[in-house]
């Protein structure tokens, strides 16, 4: 494993780990005769080899993508991922969030914490050179590493991926998608997107909105339900105002057929729940896009507070 070769990896000295102690010895060998020792040496050796990058950044980062391919059929085809090349940042912290979660947990669960974070930090440097990534690029996605890539994030994503249980997989495999996405949130039959959209993730929203047995809503509906929630419609193209919502659906005729929605988070990712199926970030809204949601066509931002006039002697009351 190579030590402190780009911005990625936090400056730790060769051999040791945060603590000082040896990254590949890290336990006493006071009790450990020399063949059991080399036996141990050897093994962590070994677990390395089998999730750590090669010194060939395009080689190692298309290797974990294809590996991802096979383990998720819904993860995207590698030239997909052109489409989204104006979400690049984005695009490198979810894929390697998502080889991470992805490795065996026989061999992860072995390492200290440097080295999870070490072995994070390589995978993320490989792909940034996959997606040939510009200076600006590269200062944003150190900036979204420590926030998304930390040793308590990276855990979060594995445990959510094993309480899923593959069901948010087989659901997205259904609906098709071809998007990079990081599931965050295990699935959860409690809330739906539309909850999930402002932040509630106690119930199921959909009578509120209207008749509770329609498959879709109109404009004027979701409209009136999300000002009562403090939000109103965004005129012009979408952007990603930070807690903003994204509405889904299709427009036939006109007409709006509304049924799935989304935010944008603080950082910039689009975030989504899956129906009944697990929470997942996303590079941006359209990678959220699919024959069952549709596109997504409207946006909701925060009502403005209104702002309290002043006299000219900026007093706040009358006289």
């Amino acid at each position: 494993m190579k030590i402190n070769t780009n911005p990625f990896i936090n400056s730790v000295a060769p051999g040791k780990t945060d603590g000082g102690v040896s990254s590949v010895c890290r336990v006493s060998t006071s009790g450990l005769d020399q063949k059991s020792f080399q036996d141990q040496y050897t093994q962590t050796k070994n677990n390395l080899g089998q999730i750590n990058p090669s010194k060939d950044h395009n080689k190692s980062a298309s290797k974990q993508l294809q590996l991802l391919t096979q383990k998720a059929p819904t993860f995207p085809p590698l030239d997909q991922l052109v489409l989204l090349k104006d979400h690049q940042p984005q695009n490198a912290i979810l894929l390697t969030g998502r080889i991470v979660q992805h490795l065996n947990p026989k061999v992860w669960d072995t390492f200290t914490s440097s080295e999870k974070l070490q072995i994070t930090a390589e995978h993320l440097e490989s792909m940034c050179h996959f997606l040939n990534m510009d200076a600006a690029e590269l200062h944003k996605t150190n900036e979204l590493k420590s926030l998304y890539l930390s040793e308590s994030q990276l855990e979060s994503y594995r445990q959510a991926l094993i309480s899923d249980n593959r069901f948010t997989h087989k659901w997205l495999f259904e609906k098709e998608e071809i998007h990079p996405h990081l599931l965050i949130q295990p699935q959860n039959p409690a809330f739906n997107a539309i909850a999930d959209s402002i932040g509630d993730d106690t119930r199921w929203i959909w009578d509120e909105i209207g008749d509770a047995h329609k498959e879709h809503f109109e404009l004027f509906e979701f409209d009136q339900f999300y000002e009562k929630q403090g939000y109103i419609q965004r005129s012009g193209s979408m952007d990603l105002t930070v807690e903003s919502i994204i509405l889904f659906g299709h427009k036939k005729n006109g007409i709006y057929q509304l049924k799935h929605a989304g935010k944008i988070n603080e950082h910039g990712f689009y975030q989504s729940k899956q129906h009944t199926g697990g929470t997942l970030l996303w590079p941006a809204p359209i990678a959220d896009a699919c024959e069952e949601f549709g596109e997504p066509l409207l946006q909701y931002v925060r009502k403005e507070e209104p702002v309290e006039s002043t006299d000219t002697n900026g007093s706040d009351t009358p006289g």
